[in-house]
């Protein structure tokens, strides 16, 4: 029992020291503060002293879990792992994600028969040192910053380290970045592998997306080695994403109703050049896609069961606060490109069903191209899409706010002040929402909106309107 008296010894006076440090930042983090973590000796049964305290860490929770909580439960729901190497002086301590095989000591960490190399899901949690990062002042801004580029090793580390890390996109917690702060490494004795790391965490929060007025999904889409569903560690993923459902499908299950599928998405080349396709042959892809008996989409799809669907680049719009009302006041008819090329990660993109497609006939919705995953270093055009939609929902009335028009009135591409409210004139991007131009005006003022085009709101008294210019 002496030796995990020293480690409560180590931890007490962890406390104190925090007590006196100035206020961690933690506006728009996550934040847990001094988090007990077991070495791997301690994935199964806690330190006597720490009886909540294991081996396996959730960036979801900010919480350590037992092998037995999460095997075949759970596995998804954990990020990383410390580890002590044992057996001569000062044994060095290790932070490792899930994946990595040996090389990340996955056979160490055990209960009973089962190790931690038996997990299915095993994430790929990335990390990276930096110097001269302040945790405690570290802001969300400032950790976006940083040029991250991880690996799925720390080694060594030590008390004061400061290690930025970004989740897997299989974690419950995917694709998070975050802030670790080692405050205290305490050891059963100087060669043991036996050990408590305590540390704090700052995880970025998630965005909070704008959905009234839409429905709203995030839906993994594989590229056209995805048509039948059978790539490894992929499994419920297909190539054609369907509008209506939010959801892929394998090209066999899209055969009863193709008009249930309106995206496919593609890379192109040794580039791996991020792709975005109606369901027509645009270059001539869709005798890539084949189902399990090798029929190509090129052959199953006739004139009368393929979505045109028709997209435009919208990297104005924000697409987590765009509300429903600001795409729904979008002239669809500037939508209309049968291929988007090149796409990239962060992309928005809007899109227009095709008039038989069971999602509605010429339905607008907003993509945004969340990650790019490649399945393996080998096949450059395997990759795997992670994409959020936000599409109108007709069930519920969205609509711009319109006025009378005792206002002001339109005529061609100008308009006319007709009464002095005694405020500005502003006009709006419709798609975005951003403020594109703002005037003083009084009653008999005739503004030119010649270089403008396309749908805006002019807002003005008050009271807003849609306008095509």
């Amino acid at each position: 029992m002496k030796r995990f008296r020293l480690f409560l010894a180590g931890i007490v006076v962890m406390a104190a020291v925090s007590a006196t440090q100035a206020a961690v930042v933690t506006d728009g983090f996550d934040f847990v503060e001094n988090l007990v973590v077991g070495s791997q000796n301690y994935v199964q049964t806690a330190p006597v002293d720490y009886l909540e305290s294991f081996a396996f860490i959730s960036v979801n929770d900010l919480k350590t879990y037992a092998f037995d909580d999460v095997f075949g439960v759970q596995e998804n729901n954990i990020d990383m792992k410390f580890y002590i190497m044992g057996g001569s002086n000062n044994a060095t301590v290790r932070l490792y994600s899930m994946d990595g095989g040996n090389n990340t000591k996955d056979s160490e960490y055990k209960s009973g028969d089962k190790t931690q190399a038996d997990f299915t899901v095993k994430n790929a949690t990335r990390f990276m040192a930096v110097k001269g990062v302040d945790f405690d002042a570290a802001t969300v801004d400032q950790l976006k910053s940083l040029s991250f580029t991880g690996t799925n090793a720390v080694n060594p580390v030590n008390e004061g380290d400061v290690i930025v890390f970004k989740t897997a996109e299989t974690s419950k917690a995917a694709d998070r970045l975050g802030l670790i702060k080692v405050h205290s490494i305490v050891k059963e004795n100087e060669t043991s592998s036996k050990g408590v790391i305590t540390v704090s965490i700052k995880v970025v929060k998630p965005a909070k997306v704008e959905t009234t007025g839409f429905r709203y999904g995030v839906v993994k889409v594989g590229t056209y080695g995805f048509s039948t569903g059978t790539v490894e560690g992929y499994e419920g993923i297909g190539s054609l994403l369907s509008i209506k459902d939010l959801k892929s499908y394998t090209v066999d299950e899209a055969k009863s109703n193709f008009r249930n599928v309106d995206i496919k998405l593609h890379l192109q080349g040794a580039d791996s050049e991020p792709r975005v396709y109606s369901m027509e042959n645009g270059d001539s892809k869709n005798s890539q896609y084949k189902d399990a008996e090798g029929n190509t989409l090129q052959s199953l799809l006739t004139a009368e069961t393929t979505n045109a669907t028709r997209f435009l680049a919208a990297d104005d719009i924000d697409f987590d606060n765009v509300t429903a009302s600001e795409i729904a006041a979008i002239d669809p008819e500037t939508i209309g490109k049968g291929t988007i090329k090149p796409a990239a990660e962060g992309d928005v993109i809007l899109f227009k069903t095709d008039e038989n497609s069971t999602a509605g006939s010429k339905v607008v919705g907003v993509m945004r191209i969340d990650r790019i995953t490649l399945v393996n270093n080998v096949n450059k055009e395997l990759g795997c899409y992670t994409v959020s939609i936000k599409v109108l929902d007709n069930t519920e009335s969205v609509s711009v706010p319109k006025v009378s028009n005792n206002e002001w009135s339109l005529k061609g591409k100008s308009v006319r002040i007709l009464v002095d409210t005694g405020s500005k004139l502003n006009v709006y991007a419709a798609g975005s929402g951003q403020l594109v131009k703002t005037i003083d005006v009084v009653a008999g003022d005739v503004i030119d909106f010649s270089n403008f085009s396309g749908a805006h709101i002019v807002s003005y008294g008050g009271k807003s309107e849609k306008v095509i210019f």
